[in-house]
């Protein structure tokens, strides 16, 4: 059974977004009476143990590159995860559990850790360089997109183990959204998430060397530099007919909501705001919003 953002009653379209944030941010964004929330992407064992820096801003934007990973597992966040859950169902904020494995066989037991917590809506985070699996490539090195559909759909047919509406967080390299989304919602996925960080980003170290110290030096862009891609893919999806979108990618104001609702979105993700405006831009743009909503 498919079931729609809607049907979860938000109370604006902001949703919290990203693989690993603060916890402090995620108390504070239920507090302020976020729409949705995402606990962060976990694991059953760490994916990535390299030291920081972990975050780069592009000079002059309001661009980001991160290289955060897969830093703690939902074993070691279990009392993180109840608390926020429990503080958000007495707020009616929906909560959004992500989680990626290094195989689909392996992911069974967060998607029953994650549904025995309360979760509302479960994530597959499909982000290839965040993957512990291999990443499937052609002849020429690059991303075989046809194999990685396959790849993430093998973990959806793992997680329709679950009675939770499950959500699959697109990887930039997805071009082909409509072939990827008929067959993902074939499968059983309910939400379209468009988009995660656009990869590989690199970023070059004031001595030449690779500025983050990840075996392959790469991270992700994010903020306002990927809108353009991410909205692009929103608008595809929503003209085949779906409804069930969440739009991230470069949500810096209002306006940058109103543009991704426009463009068929349901919902919207935020998550460089919070870099560029902190806590009071997350506040102001959730209640902007809420008015945008009630129109």
């Amino acid at each position: 059974m498919v079931i729609r953002l809607a049907d979860f009653n938000l109370k604006n379209p902001i949703l919290l977004a990203g693989g690993m944030i603060n916890d402090e941010f995620i108390f504070k964004a239920i507090e302020l009476g976020i729409g949705a929330v995402t606990l962060g992407t976990y694991s059953s064992t760490i994916l990535s143990t390299h030291p920081k820096p972990w975050l780069y801003r592009i000079p002059g934007t309001r661009c980001f590159v991160n290289s955060y990973g897969i830093r703690h597992s939902y074993i070691e966040k279990e009392k993180v995860i109840r608390r926020a859950i429990s503080e958000a169902k007495e707020r009616k904020t929906i909560v959004v559990c992500s989680y990626i494995e290094r195989s689909p066989e392996e992911s069974l037991k967060a998607i029953k850790f994650f549904e025995e917590v309360g979760c509302d809506i479960l994530e597959i985070n499909t982000t290839p360089l965040l993957m512990g699996c291999t990443v499937p490539t052609n002849s020429k090195n690059s991303f075989d997109e046809r194999s990685l559909i396959e790849l993430i759909n093998d973990f959806l047919l793992v997680a329709m183990e679950s009675s939770m509406p499950i959500s699959i967080k697109f990887p930039s390299t997805v071009f082909n959204v409509v072939e990827a989304w008929k067959q993902f919602k074939q499968t059983g996925a309910s939400i379209a998430h468009v988009m995660n960080a656009a990869i590989p980003a690199f970023v070059i170290g004031r001595a030449g060397e690779p500025y983050f110290r990840t075996q392959s030096g790469m991270g992700g862009l994010t903020g306002e530099c990927i809108k353009p891609i991410s909205i692009a893919k929103v608008r595809t999806l929503s003209r085949m007919g779906e409804k069930n979108i969440i739009g991230t990618g470069g949500v810096m104001s209002v306006s940058d909501v109103k543009d991704y609702l426009d463009s068929g979105a349901s919902a919207v993700g935020v998550h460089s705001i919070i870099y560029v405006y902190g806590i009071k831009g997350l506040g102001k743009i959730i209640e902007e919003s809420e008015e945008l909503f009630r129109k």
